[in-house]
């Protein structure tokens, strides 16, 4: 199915946020889950070298997940935005696409 979008009609601002988006979906995802095992007891948050639990480890799992997410969510979006668009303009969405050949064996029978 071709949706007509190509990496060259995106603008790098708009490469950056979708990725950062999806970078930190998954990291508050991620601080979510381990906030919530903090919540139950769990030692899954841990800052100074205490382990933290209870309401405020679901908090600062929460803190370590934005500031993670931030951090590591803008770097691999700034390289994935610029090599997005650096195979875009070296090599065009375009000319991969490919035709499905019929196998041998199907459609035979309808000759």
């Amino acid at each position: 199915m071709d949706t007509g979008l190509q990496v060259q009609d995106l603008t790098f601002g708009s490469l950056f946020k979708i990725m950062f988006a999806a970078a930190m979906v998954f990291w508050l995802i991620g601080g979510l889950v381990l906030g919530l095992s903090a919540l139950a007891g769990y030692d899954t948050v841990s800052f100074n070298d205490t382990h933290i639990h209870g309401v405020g480890g679901l908090i600062i799992g929460m803190l370590i997940a934005i500031l993670m997410g931030g951090v590591f969510g803008a770097l691999g979006s700034v390289c994935g935005a610029l090599v997005l668009k650096l195979f875009g303009w070296a090599l065009p969405i375009g000319t991969l696409r490919a035709k499905r050949d019929r196998l041998q064996g199907e459609g035979a029978l309808a000759e």
